[in-house]
């Protein structure tokens, strides 16, 4: 395709890689059918040939799939330790008086 096409084969690779799974059946299907497809390129009409390429589906098989977590969370347990004991301790229940002892003089 590159000695055919020379400064248009990367434009048509790209424009052929950007489109989406039906996209592609359907320019497969087509390129099948009429042996050629003509595809429109900023304004410049580009023929791509039976022989310049072909489609293939695969289906592989992925045995490990990693994953990496954006948000990393370190529980060193301080904080949550320091947390119940600021609830506890500004938690008033009904009937349970606030603050005990005499209030202060002004």
């Amino acid at each position: 395709m590159g000695k055919e096409l020379k400064k248009e084969c990367q434009n048509v690779i790209k424009y052929i890689t950007e489109l989406d799974e039906d996209a592609k059946r359907d320019f497969s299907n087509a390129l099948d059918a009429n042996k050629s497809v003509t595809i429109n390129l900023d304004g410049r009409e580009i023929v791509v040939l039976e022989k310049y390429l072909t489609f293939e589906e695969k289906e592989i098989k992925i045995h490990e799939e990693k994953f990496l977590p954006h948000v990393i969370e370190p529980s060193f347990g301080l904080g949550r330790i320091l947390y119940s004991v600021l609830e506890n301790t500004f938690n008033v229940r009904p009937g349970q008086v606030a603050i005990q002892g005499e209030p202060l003089k002004t």
